[in-house]
């Protein structure tokens, strides 16, 4: 559980410095990230960027667009509350350029494109925790062993 707590607040904590970063104000990042005051203080003193220089968010970098785009659950996901396509799947934009957000998790998580589609296996379909996402070849690997252990299901 201590674990779990630790990597909460690592990832918060990333939340809120890519917000910090990109120049939100701190109204927005406690409205869209549902943080204290306190928490976004901390974390602009770690980062040493002070009010003065918040502007707007205009992320530098895919990593930085995504982890602005972002909220922490406290049941493990990782939400999108970034934008959305009209048949509801999340992308990241940085400048003119549109990238998926899964697919931007993915790369972000394992350092390399994954086999296909990116897919979240949690059932919830704005999840972007790395953890949670799933290739076409894990999908794959997954249904073999599944079907290893309990049978073809009909």
């Amino acid at each position: 559980m201590t674990d779990t707590r630790a990597r909460m607040a690592v990832l918060v904590r990333a939340d809120v410095a890519a917000h910090i970063r990109a120049g939100r104000l701190d109204d927005d990042i406690r409205r869209l990230l549902r943080v204290t005051t306190a928490t976004i203080r901390d974390v602009r003193r770690q980062s040493g960027v002070g009010h003065r220089l918040a502007r707007g968010f205009r992320p530098r970098s895919l990593e930085e667009a995504f982890w602005g785009s972002v909220r922490h659950l406290p049941d493990g996901h990782l939400l999108w509350v970034g934008d959305v396509t009209a048949d509801g799947h999340p992308y990241v934009q940085v400048g003119k350029h549109l990238r998926s957000a899964r697919l931007t998790a993915y790369r972000l998580a394992h350092g390399r494109a994954p086999h296909g589609p990116v897919l979240p296996w949690c059932g919830l379909g704005l999840c972007v925790d790395r953890e949670h996402l799933l290739d076409r070849h894990a999908r794959d690997v997954l249904a073999v062993a599944l079907t290893a252990l309990y049978g073809d299901t009909p």
